[in-house]
């Protein structure tokens, strides 16, 4: 390639100088001297390029334990050997979620097909969202790396980690009752044994535990930890705040009691109970999502109908995945003054869902409930099942 580089500069010289283009001699010289110099630099490089090699010997070591899954990609940039490994993966996480659902069909008879799907996707979906980067090599022209998603209970997850931050230790969680009260709380103490997490006032250290919405994702954070979660169900429990005499309850457009179940486009009612002050209805989905239904609304003595049947205002029930049902959780909250609701997104006038990073705001409405001394609480819970 020298050889080739120093033939190339001679044929240029031999170009009559003081013609090119108005060049001074010396300007020519300088130019063709640029020239040589960039292709040498061309051909240096080409030279200078390793062959491709052995992938490492991590590339084709199992790793992980039960309920760890995963995954290893080669490409020719990052990014496609990030996607191998990911493609992998799921395929992992599709048989295993699988596998559970069918096992699940033994024992429930009503579970569908559609269901199993849904879950398969939706487990695929938030886990690889949580996948964490093993290793990474470049080989050559090659890239290769190595990703794990952890497919275990969270509470499982957060207590392991949570022994190695704290080893022998006991721990007092702290914050909004509704999330250091929730099955997953108990979940943690129940899996931690040894290091005999309880609620009491002898303790040696006192940890937060909480709950966030990011870009798409929930978290949980027991201090420094945090760990994504693709289901808040069991993070999060309004119950604890129910108090007083007052009763929501679910009614057709005469006031009669109906059943808690319902069919995707049923219209809903609530009966109200009759009293003093404001009452504001709130609708949290399954997924975190929260709706003000109804908000500061003035009580009237006498039991009422929300929204009012000869109204325009109508409320229609609608599951999160038209394959599969949703539970919904209905809440009512009284007190003796206005309050704000600026921190929730307002159910839409033609009765659509909600939709937006802003609207998953379950952990702030625990938050709220929590600044409110004077109230009084009624939850209701009910099942939409797609027709």
């Amino acid at each position: 390639m020298e050889y080739n580089c120093i033939y190339f500069c001679n044929k240029i010289q031999t170009v009559e100088q003081g013609e090119m283009m108005g060049l001074t001699t010396f300007q020519l010289k300088w130019v063709t001297g640029l020239i040589c110099l960039a292709i040498f630099f061309v051909a240096c490089n080409k030279q200078m390029i390793v062959p491709d090699c052995k992938p490492p010997a991590w590339f084709f070591e199992s790793a992980g334990r039960d309920g760890i899954k995963t995954g290893v990609g080669e490409g020719a940039n990052l990014d496609e050997a990030t996607a191998s490994a990911m493609s992998e993966i799921a395929g992992q996480i599709s048989i295993w979620v699988s596998s559970r659902s069918m096992i699940l069909a033994e024992r429930n008879g009503l579970t569908s097909e559609s269901r199993f799907k849904h879950q398969v996707e939706l487990e695929s979906m938030h886990r690889l969202k949580n996948a964490k980067r093993l290793n990474m090599a470049v080989c050559g022209s090659r890239y290769y790396v190595k990703y794990s998603v952890d497919l275990r209970p969270p509470a499982v997850v957060m207590a392991d980690a949570l022994m190695v931050e704290y080893p022998g230790q006991n721990i007092l969680f702290t914050g909004s009752p509704a999330i250091i009260g929730s099955p997953f709380a108990d979940a943690l103490r129940r899996v931690m044994p040894d290091q005999r997490v309880e609620l009491s006032k002898n303790i040696q250290i006192r940890v937060p535990l909480s709950l966030s919405y990011t870009d798409g994702i929930w978290s949980v954070h027991a201090g420094r930890i945090s760990l994504p979660v693709s289901d808040i169900s069991d993070l999060v429990d309004l119950s604890g705040y129910v108090t007083g005499d007052v009763k929501l309850g679910l009614c057709d457009k005469t006031g009669s009691p109906r059943p808690l179940l319902l069919k995707t486009g049923d219209q809903v009612f609530f009966s109200v109970p009759g009293g003093e002050g404001f009452y504001s209805i709130f609708n949290i989905y399954a997924d975190g999502r929260v709706s003000v239904i109804a908000a500061n609304q003035s009580i009237k003595p006498e039991s009422t109908i929300f929204p009012d049947p000869t109204g325009r205002c109508v409320l229609q029930a609608s599951t999160i995945n038209p394959h599969s049902s949703s539970v919904d959780v209905y809440l009512l909250v009284v007190s003796s003054s206005m309050q704000d609701m600026s921190a929730f997104s307002a159910l839409h006038e033609d009765g659509r869902t909600v939709s937006g990073d802003d609207s998953f705001s379950a952990h702030v409405l625990a938050g709220w409930l929590d600044g409110i001394r004077q109230k009084q609480v009624a939850m209701l819970k009910t099942r939409t099942e797609p027709r």
